[in-house]
């Protein structure tokens, strides 16, 4: 059995006893790219990014050129419980959206 457990923290739960965790990610809700979005069911583990990509796809041209996600790419992360400031600046460093993203274990195996 697989589970995921998404904890809307910047801390990942624990597996339930006698589950084993494959590794701890980010919680990736939906991606929206070249006009095409992908919603990510929370309930597999295709919503578990191990690492936090602003863009976390590629677009690749028949000719072989690949790039890392363009200007009107857009990724949706589930967010911790947390106020964030928005009426000064908004967040422009990846440290502090990373800050805001809820983490998880993945493929915590029975």
């Amino acid at each position: 059995h697989v589970i995921v457990r998404h904890s809307q923290t910047l801390e990942a739960p624990e597996c339930p006893t006698d589950y084993e965790s494959q590794w701890t990610g980010y919680s990736l809700v939906f991606f929206e790219g070249n006009g095409f979005g992908l919603i990510q069911d929370l309930g597999t583990t295709g919503s578990c990014m191990e690492t936090f990509q602003l863009m976390p796809f590629m677009q690749c041209s028949s000719s072989d050129v690949c790039q890392h996600g363009v200007r009107t790419d857009k990724s949706f992360w589930l967010a911790v419980d947390a106020e964030a400031d928005f009426t000064v600046k908004p967040m422009s460093s990846i440290d502090e959206i990373q800050d805001h993203v809820s983490r998880l274990p993945c493929l915590c195996w029975h």
